[in-house]
């Protein structure tokens, strides 16, 4: 099940559970993959455009464009915000991903997301940092239900199917893939 909002951990509503606040006491947290935002855009639409409309997930009001804001003061590029607030808003990385896809704009999506339309080119980094957004994802069980045989099979896939975090995206530099 898929929750907007990170579910009470307890045996009622699951035996398993993959979350980013992994603080509940009594849970064994196993770290899956660190989330990292990177700027995309869409090869075919970021070709010669200067006027880039950009995407943010932040829909606090009063927060327009944070995610970008902290982008640019992380990476040092402050070129990266617009300078006339065009903005486009998505609930959720997923839509926001499909928005950049269709040429809507560029979006800071998890780096995880978006691997395969980077490595195929049809996404182009718009510069090589990444954003740690210290939401990191975790698979939680129930201490107390860690030897169960079924519980600990699903621990193990896990830590055979998740890559391990390279070094570079760890140090938060990407590799810059071109078309």
């Amino acid at each position: 099940m898929m929750y907007a909002q990170d579910p009470e951990l307890t045996d009622a509503s699951g035996d398993a559970f993959v979350t980013t606040l992994p603080r509940d006491p009594g849970y064994h947290a196993q770290l899956l993959w660190p989330e990292l935002l990177v700027p995309v855009a869409s090869s075919a639409f970021v070709d010669g455009k200067t006027d880039l409309v950009y995407i943010t997930t932040d829909l606090m009001p009063g927060r327009t464009g944070h995610d970008w804001q902290a982008y640019a003061r992380h990476s040092g590029r402050l070129d990266l915000l617009p300078g006339d607030n065009r903005w486009l808003f998505a609930s959720h990385y997923v839509i926001a991903l499909d928005m950049v896809r269709h040429g809507y704009g560029a979006a800071l999506l998890p780096d995880f997301l978006v691997a395969r339309e980077l490595a195929s080119g049809t996404l182009r980094l718009l510069h090589d940092a990444s954003l740690p957004t210290h939401e990191d994802y975790h698979l939680c069980v129930k201490e107390s239900r860690r030897s169960e045989h079924t519980l600990d099979a699903l621990l193990q896939w896990f830590r055979q199917e998740v890559p391990k975090p390279s070094s570079i995206q760890r140090a938060g530099k990407l590799r810059l893939v071109q078309p």
